[in-house]
């Protein structure tokens, strides 16, 4: 840092204009000093406009660098526009640097909205082990057709020329997230095109489906379908060709969720369980009940936490989901959270949000307003539009 001052000096003295990649050199050794350096970093580069000195691509980089270290979310989004502002779409250095925080903050919806920004534009590596992680959480945060545009730069090569390639053919892990992006898509009709092309295939290179590709369609086409037009008879094809495969199940899917599952376990269980609430929800809606027993779907949880399936907060919010929106059970709901919060797993904003708008629509204020204070009394904070409206109804 001394050098750097002594340098600036030395140009002041000899009334040398300061350009671009002075203003860098000094913003990032100012950055260096830690997380509450970033005023002094701003006020450079607010000095900067002032002496109409334009920012490149080297400087937002190394203030996004920064945001992503130390986990500034707002001050990420603020750069991103900055740089936008100004011309920038990111470069390869960009993507490097939200490529990799996004590996580590996964559940983070605005570093995952940064990087699908630059996605299209900065060059990236078209290996397996560098997009599979990342186009994962893509769809994690529903960022589906960024994802698909990464799978192509895995297909693509490939399904044009396949012999001569120098990449080796893609693996059953891109051909699932393949077909879980197509179906997120609300593309079937193309999901299903994969599996057939991974059943039927006319390549030995390529990959036999698995548990995780049958689950993933079978989910798609529940989740899709209106309660009135759930076409069973794909589902029941979907499972006879399971079946032919030598992939196991029974008729309450307790050996597809439970066992024989070796990799992609939670994942599995997940997709399973939210179809198994929706058929349910749909089936009692065809039938016009309002509610049903809950019983089998506790009986597959208990035979989960036995086989210590690694369960995670999206297991508990499909579960919440399926007790207080399918059916309106909110003690059970309570008690579900209780027995995950026993097992590690602590709710978050997406299951607040299920359980305390039903408690709301159901007139329990009481129960809503109790439990977004103990959210927040144990340290959370509430960023979600949904819930900070429905705290400013239940004026908390």
């Amino acid at each position: 840092m001394e050098d750097v001052e002594l340098l600036l000096h030395e140009m002041e003295t000899r009334k040398v204009d300061m350009d671009a990649a002075s203003y860098n050199i000094l913003i990032r050794s100012k950055l260096k000093q830690g997380k509450w350096a970033v005023k002094n970093a701003k006020a450079l580069y607010d000095e900067m406009e002032l002496h109409n000195v334009n920012p490149t691509m080297a400087t937002f980089n190394t203030f996004i660098d920064y945001s992503c270290r130390y986990l500034l979310w707002d001050d990420l989004e603020m750069w991103m526009d900055r740089m936008k502002d100004k011309g920038f779409h990111g470069n390869s250095i960009t993507s490097r640097i939200l490529l990799d925080v996004m590996l580590t903050q996964k559940y983070e919806r605005r570093v995952a909205k940064a990087f699908e920004r630059v996605a299209s534009i900065a060059p990236m590596s078209v290996d397996e082990d560098t997009l599979n992680p990342v186009i994962a959480i893509l769809l994690r945060h529903k960022r589906t057709l960024t994802a698909l545009s990464l799978l192509d730069k895995i297909f693509l090569p490939f399904q044009y020329e396949p012999s001569s390639s120098p990449l080796p053919p893609p693996t059953i892990y891109a051909y699932n997230l393949l077909i879980h992006g197509l179906s997120q898509k609300g593309d079937l009709e193309a999901a299903h095109q994969v599996l057939d092309g991974m059943l039927f295939k006319n390549d030995h290179r390529i990959p036999q489906p698995d548990i995780v590709s049958y689950t993933t369609l079978i989910h798609g086409y529940i989740r899709k379908a209106e309660s009135h037009d759930i076409d069973i008879d794909v589902i029941l094809r979907l499972y006879q060709q399971m079946f032919a495969s030598g992939l196991k199940s029974n008729d309450k899917l307790q050996t597809v969720l439970l066992h024989d599952i070796r990799l992609n376990q939670a994942i599995a269980y997940n997709l399973m369980m939210d179809g198994y609430f929706l058929h349910t929800y749909y089936r009692n809606q065809r039938y016009g009940l309002t509610t049903s027993s809950i019983e089998p779907q506790l009986i597959l949880l208990e035979n989960a936490i036995k086989k210590k399936l690694k369960l995670t907060t999206s297991s508990l919010n499909i579960w919440i989901r399926g007790v207080v929106i399918f059916n309106k059970d909110l003690y059970a709901a309570e008690a579900l959270i209780r027995q995950f919060k026993q097992l590690g797993i602590q709710p978050n904003e997406r299951t607040m949000w299920y359980i305390c708008r039903t408690a709301y629509l159901k007139g329990r204020y009481d129960m809503a307003r109790r439990w977004l204070e103990e959210y927040e009394t144990e340290g959370r904070i509430i960023r979600g539009r949904g819930l900070c409206e429905l705290k400013k109804q239940l004026q908390i």
